[in-house]
């Protein structure tokens, strides 16, 4: 659960990324996550513009993680062009 020592962003990426594997990115509304931050629609328009701009957020967040993975590499082969 969300607390108050969160800071908002984190508690409204934390409530997206929960929302979203629940019913999916399509059937998730802004006010929807919004209340499972606990905070309102406005405090997630300070925060972020659009429904994109906080998947966008979520996917940087794994990729970083991914780098740091010490198998990177082999999980992920990428080809050069």
């Amino acid at each position: 659960m969300a607390t108050k020592n969160k800071s908002i962003r984190l508690r409204l990426l934390e409530s997206a990324s929960k929302l979203f594997i629940e019913n999916g990115y399509a059937n998730t509304s802004l006010k929807m996550i919004a209340e499972g931050a606990q905070t309102n629609t406005g405090s997630l328009a300070w925060e972020f513009k659009t429904k994109e701009d906080i998947l966008t957020e979520l996917v940087e967040i794994v990729f970083e993680k991914q780098s740091r993975h010490k198998n990177y590499n082999a999980i992920f082969k990428w080809k050069t062009m």
